[in-house]
This record gives structure tokens, C-alpha cells and sequence, in this order.
């Protein structure tokens, strides 16, 4: 079996499944007087071969792509 660390906890794969090949930046933006956290928001970067699995799992949980 395989596992992964996350945040101090063990999650363990399923047989059938794959680890993603994922890197995740944030960008904590810039503070003004008007709009905190104005330009903030995630980064994630992966190889060109997962872009289109990801993008179509992403639209299919209708959840908001920008």
C-alpha cells in the first residue's frame, strides 16, 4: 500500500488509484484601505499530460473554473 502525508495525517490509496502529480502556489494578494486580499488566489501547476483529465473533473463537480 502506498501513503501519503498530509498535514501531519496518513491517507491511504485505494488500489485502482493514482497519485496527481500537482504543485499549488498561493498568492496571499496585495491589502489597500478599500479590498482586503485584493489579487489573491491558487496557482496550480501540473504536467501538460493531466491538464484535460483535471479541467473536465473540475467542470463535471460544477465547480467555478477561472
Amino acid at each position: 500500500m502506498s501513503y501519503v502525508e498530509f498535514v501531519g495525517t496518513r491517507f491511504r490509496f485505494r488500489r485502482k488509484a493514482v497519485p496527481i502529480p500537482i504543485l499549488l502556489i498561493q498568492r496571499p494578494g496585495k491589502k489597500t484601505r478599500q479590498n482586503i486580499g485584493y489579487g489573491s488566489g491558487w496557482d496550480i501547476i501540473m504536467p501538460s499530460e493531466w491538464a484535460q483529465t483535471m479541467w473536465v473533473s473540475d467542470n463535471v463537480e460544477q465547480d467555478q473554473v477561472v
